[in-house]
């Protein structure tokens, strides 16, 4: 019996040393919790009233003529979340196509169709095109307005010089008076990125 009592004290003992090693572990416990923001990247384009917003919009109605001057033609709409900014380029079809600086509208007759040379404003600031593309936008932060769009109009300008030579598509180098009977158009694709 002694024995017993002996093993069960020291059981006892036992059990006391581990219910204290036990109370002391609980005293201190983490829970990480964390969740994520995904990036935001929307663009849209909106007719020259700023109604309308979607993904396509078309301007029909130049004065190939007369020409024009900072004549708004769209909006387009930013938004992007990202604090380390945004890009917004554009890309013109027909630059593209012969990869220059010129942005030009391009007859739709004939194997050496006749061109319109045009120049963009985008936020009241000229764009500078190099092979076909040029840089609109250059954020380091979110677009100012968000969670809403930010709205910046592209213009467009069509001037003519009065100089009787041929249309070349070069900038500057219009003389409207001499265009044939045609259809002369360029496609224009804005494109965001968020910056990394």
């Amino acid at each position: 019996m002694k024995k017993f009592m002996g093993s069960v004290a020291v059981l006892a003992m036992a059990c006391s040393f581990l219910w204290v090693g036990r109370a002391h572990a609980e005293l201190v416990g983490t829970v990480n919790l964390s969740g994520e923001v995904e990036t935001v990247t929307e663009l849209e384009v909106a007719d020259a009233s700023d109604a309308n917003p979607g993904a396509t919009t078309s301007y029909t109605t130049l004065d190939l003529g007369a020409g024009e001057s900072d004549t708004i033609v769209a909006y387009v709409h930013e938004k992007c979340n990202s604090q380390a900014g945004y890009t917004v380029t554009v890309a013109s079809a027909n630059a593209v196509a012969d990869l220059d600086g010129n942005l030009y509208l391009k007859g739709a007759v004939g194997t050496n169709p006749h061109l319109i040379a045009y120049t963009l404003k985008y936020a009241d600031v000229a764009v500078v095109m190099e092979d076909g593309e040029g840089l609109v936008t250059d954020a380091t932060a979110a677009n100012v307005d968000f969670p809403e769009f930010t709205s910046k109009s592209l213009k467009i300008t069509i001037a003519d010089d009065g100089d009787e030579a041929t249309n070349s598509g070069a900038a500057g180098d219009n003389y409207l008076a001499s265009l044939f009977a045609d259809v002369y158009s360029d496609v224009l694709t804005f494109t965001i990125a968020a910056n990394e």
